[in-house]
């Protein structure tokens, strides 16, 4: 179900930035599927998107949009894969506490 070769923390759609945070935060990330995240959301399948899942991570559990990076890991199969990076291990406790 996961992809290995992605959690080394390359992404081919990654600008510099990205990129770097993506690579410094490997080890606060939580990878779910899309339809985990349909439950957490508390929404239909079929409306779960990248930019939802923001909005969602900034409104319910109050992080900030510069602290967290959302990438889809595993597009190409029937139940995509969605990773989500912290950017750090305070801002990872605020997601757990608010799931």
């Amino acid at each position: 179900m996961y992809n290995s070769y992605m959690r080394g923390g390359v992404l081919p759609n990654l600008n510099p930035e990205e990129k770097k945070f993506w690579e410094k935060n490997a080890n606060y990330s939580v990878v779910v599927t899309k339809t985990q995240l349909a439950k957490l959301q508390d929404i239909h399948y079929d409306k779960v998107t990248t930019r939802g899942t923001m909005m969602w991570l900034w409104e319910y559990c109050g992080i900030q949009p510069h602290e967290f990076l959302v990438k889809r890991i595993n597009s190409y199969s029937y139940e995509p894969t969605i990773e989500i990076r912290f950017g750090g291990p305070d801002i990872m406790s605020i997601y757990k506490l608010s799931i």
